[in-house]
């Protein structure tokens, strides 16, 4: 399931995030977090996904993140949150 990640994850955000994220994980499947219209991130937007992929790994499933603009990709790895197109 596809999980759009932008354009702006911040503490100002994070609400609206963790409501789709749990919607996501509802679906039982793997999600793909898409970044390709990320413009702002910050720790709260950053922890929404961490978050998230604990919540799929508890139950055997995956959090992919794709397509992390270069300008906040450090912040991604730093996490733990590598992208395959990094």
């Amino acid at each position: 399931m596809r999980f759009v990640f932008g354009p702006t994850a911040t503490l100002r955000t994070a609400a609206d995030l963790v409501a789709g994220a749990q919607s996501a994980v509802a679906a039982a499947v793997d999600i793909e977090a898409d970044c390709t219209s990320l413009e702002q991130c910050d720790c709260a937007g950053l922890q929404v996904l961490v978050s998230l992929r604990t919540t799929l790994q508890r139950n055997g499933r995956q959090l992919r993140v794709r397509h992390v603009p270069p300008a906040t990709a450090w912040r991604f790895r730093l996490m733990g949150l590598e992208s395959a197109d990094m």
